[in-house]
């Protein structure tokens, strides 16, 4: 039964990053923004993100929006954001965590 759990995990986070955008209507499916991700058996689901507005808060808000959103889906069990590769990235995982 986890595989099952982890297919509907990833079917509908990828239904989720194909719609959405930042609030700068960058694409949230765009390999620049998500340039990692894994989804456990059981349905845990780990992002690593790197803000096209680094300095922006609305992308960090936006970023508990959908975590909430991911978090609501079939299938997803737990949803951890990792921030990489920008100036403040501790900041923005501790505010995320």
């Amino acid at each position: 039964m986890p595989g099952k759990t982890r297919d509907y995990a990833a079917r509908n986070l990828a239904r989720i990053l194909k719609e959405r955008t930042d609030p700068h209507g960058y694409p949230m499916n765009d390999e620049t923004v998500v340039r990692r991700l894994t989804i456990s058996d059981e349905g845990g689901v780990k992002m690593w993100l790197k803000p096209k507005m680094a300095h922006c808060p609305c992308c960090l808000h936006d970023l508990f929006l959908l975590r909430e959103e991911i978090g609501n889906q079939r299938g997803v069990s737990s949803v951890k954001f990792e921030i990489v590769d920008i100036p403040g990235s501790e900041e923005w995982n501790a505010a995320l965590s």
